[in-house]
């Protein structure tokens, strides 16, 4: 597909998603527009050319990349010390795990507290590890960005964000009004019409 945000944009204000059609001769003008525009099934279907659309989330994308390479710059993140204090917390717990003199000092009770303190501090390492390890990731791609193709960026898209809802506004309103990004680490619930869940839905508003 040419379309950049294909499976990504929706409707704000029936939230159902985006098709992709082309208008004018020999299909000049592609554009996003509401699935249920056609059949009259939303009262405020919106429609959106995709140059115009697709040009503005490359800029937040890429925005938003910069700023994770900025504060990863900032925070001087050591990849080999968290590994390290990682490795050593789950080396810490396999001995105390299998340390049947402290078992029989500490009891049965005292000895599953301890046990569950070192697996607490070992998940918690691993998890600031793989942490730091995603933002390197996204901190390469950064930097490479500018050099994807049309498919490369299509996945980074689509591993970046959850959904770009659109809403109508007059002819002219600027696409910055008028889309609303959810990123896909943001962690509201946010419903939205599928196979088995068809609504009504209340529109997104913001």
């Amino acid at each position: 597909s040419k379309f950049l945000l294909t499976g990504l944009t929706r409707c704000a204000h029936c939230r159902y998603s985006m098709g992709r059609f082309t208008y004018g001769g020999g299909g000049k003008t592609p554009v996003y527009r509401c699935g249920r525009a056609r059949n009259g099934g939303c009262d405020e279907a919106s429609v959106i050319t995709a140059e115009r659309l697709e040009g503005h989330i490359r800029g937040l994308v890429l925005d938003r990349l910069r700023g994770l390479e900025l504060e990863a710059a900032g925070e001087g993140v050591d990849l080999g010390g968290l590994d390290r204090a990682y490795e050593e917390a789950e080396a810490e717990l396999r001995a105390f795990s299998a340390d049947l003199g402290a078992r029989r000092v500490l009891g049965e009770a005292g000895w599953q507290e301890a046990l569950a303190l070192r697996a607490s501090d070992r998940d918690s390492k691993r998890a600031a590890r793989d942490a730091a390890y995603s933002q390197s990731q996204l901190l390469a791609v950064a930097r490479d960005v500018e050099d994807f193709d049309h498919e490369g960026l299509r996945d980074l898209l689509a591993g970046m964000i959850r959904f770009v809802f659109i809403r109508r506004r007059p002819r002219g309103a600027e696409v910055a009004d008028r889309v609303l990004v959810i990123w896909s680490d943001d962690p509201r619930a946010i419903e939205v019409p599928g196979p088995h869940h068809s609504g009504p839905f209340e529109p997104i508003r913001w």
